[in-house]
C-alpha cells in the first residue's frame, strides 16, 4: 500500500510534572513516529521509553540524547520535532532500511512514555506517524542504556554488557574519552583513538560529535549484517565481551548500545 502520513491519537497527561503516554494503534507497520512539541524543551522531555507488550525496547535519558543519536546518523533534524526512526534511513537499500520497521500484526500493545519536567512552561505535544503495510514484528532496534563510572582516569574495563543479536553501535556519553577498545573472546575487534575513529565515521557519512559522545559504529557501509554478531556462524554464543574506554578524567558516563535483534531477550 502507499505510505500513510497521519496524526496519532492524543497523548495523555501532557502537562508539567507528569508522565505523558502515547498509545499507538495496532494493525499497521510503523516506519517512524514524530512528536511535534512546543512549550517544553528537549531537555525537559525526560526518561523516554518505547514499549512493546509492556517491555521497554528503547530508552533515552531525555530527548537531547535521542536527538544526539539522530544527529550521529545525519537524520533530518527539524526544530520542534522529535523523531523515532524505526526504519533506518542510513542503511544501504530499501530492504535493509525497512528490516527494523515496527510491525504490529502480532503485537498486543505499543506505546511511548516520557516524563515532562516540572519546569516546562506550557507543554503541547502532538504525534504523527509514517505507516506502511501490516506486518508481524521482526528484527527491531533495541536501544539500551548502561550507566558506568570510574573513580580514576585511565583505562576502564566493562565486561557486563549483555550479549544479544548484533550490535550496530556503541555510544559512550562522556566528552573526554580518548580511545576505545572492544574485545570478544580475547580477540580485539576495535582499538582506535577517538579522533581516528571519528574521522573514519565521517568518511562513511556519519556525523560524530566528540563534545558529547564517543561512538563505535559497526555498520558504516549501511549493512546490518556487518554489525558485531554476538554469536559465531556455527551458532555458538560469544562467551566474553569487553569494552575498554580510556578516560581522561574520572566520573560517571553512560554506555548506550544499539542492538539489531528480535523482540525476545533483554
Amino acid at each position: 500500500m502507499a505510505r500513510k502520513f497521519t496524526k496519532l491519537p492524543s497523548l495523555a497527561n501532557v502537562q508539567a510534572g507528569s508522565t505523558a503516554t502515547l498509545i499507538i494503534p495496532r494493525g499497521v507497520t510503523y516506519d517512524s513516529i514524530h512528536l511535534e512539541y512546543s512549550g517544553v524543551t528537549l531537555a525537559q522531555i525526560q526518561n523516554i521509553e518505547v514499549l512493546i507488550n509492556g517491555k521497554v525496547i528503547q530508552s533515552y535519558t531525555d530527548a537531547v540524547r535521542l536527538q544526539a543519536l539522530n544527529k550521529h546518523y545525519k537524520r533530518n533534524i527539524k526544530s520542534g520535532v522529535l523523531t523515532f526512526h524505526f526504519v533506518r534511513p542510513e542503511m544501504e537499500n530499501i530492504a535493509l532500511r525497512r528490516m527494523t520497521a515496527i510491525g504490529t500484526a502480532d503485537v498486543q500493545t505499543f506505546e511511548i512514555k516520557f516524563d515532562i519536567a516540572a519546569a516546562a512552561a506550557a507543554p503541547v505535544v502532538d504525534a504523527y506517524a509514517i505507516k506502511s503495510n501490516q506486518s508481524a514484528l521482526g528484527m527491531i532496534t533495541k536501544v539500551k542504556r548502561f550507566p558506568a563510572s570510574s573513580a580514576t582516569s585511565g583505562l576502564k574495563e566493562i565486561d557486563n554488557i549483555p550479549k544479544e543479536g548484533r550490535i550496530a553501535a556503541i555510544h559512550l556519553f562522556k566528552a573526554d574519552i580518548s580511545k576505545v577498545e572492544v574485545e570478544i573472546d580475547d580477540s580485539k575487534v576495535y582499538e582506535l583513538a577517538k579522533t581516528l575513529g571519528a574521522g573514519i565515521q565521517v568518511d562513511h557519512g556519519r556525523n560524530p560529535d566528540a563534545a558529547v559522545h564517543t561512538s563505535i559504529d559497526f555498520h558504516l557501509e549501511g549493512d546490518p549484517f556487518q554489525a558485531l554478531a554476538m554469536t559465531y556462524p556455527n551458532g555458538q554464543k560469544i562467551q566474553d565481551f569487553r569494552i575498554r574506554p580510556t578516560l581522561d578524567t574520572s566520573g560517571a558516563f553512560d554506555i548506550v548500545v544499539e542492538y539489531l535483534t528480535d523482540f525476545n531477550g533483554i
